[in-house]
């Protein structure tokens, strides 16, 4: 199962689309100068909805951001909301 529609859930829809065993959660904020809350919480909501309905599948991935290791970055809403996020997932 692939969840998003960008570059990521395209790259990995071959491999993964079909799987009933497997899910990549490739959606969400994906604009790192975002400060919406909105935007925030829906993703937040979405992604929770998506582990709870494949709690059972072998692999769930999640794309996070690559900024979480970065000390000029790591204060930006955007990169707090996604290390929020990673941690749900952890």
């Amino acid at each position: 199962m692939i969840i998003g529609s960008g570059l990521l859930a395209r790259a990995f829809g071959p491999r993964f689309t079909n799987s009933v065993t497997n899910c990549v959660y490739a959606a969400g904020v994906s604009n790192s100068r975002c400060s919406d809350q909105r935007e925030f919480d829906r993703e937040h909501d979405r992604l929770v909805k998506a582990m709870a309905q494949y709690k059972s599948a072998d692999l769930f991935l999640y794309f996070g951001t690559c900024s979480a290791n970065s000390p000029l970055e790591s204060t930006s809403p955007y990169v707090r909301h996604k290390i929020k996020m990673e941690k749900i997932v952890a």
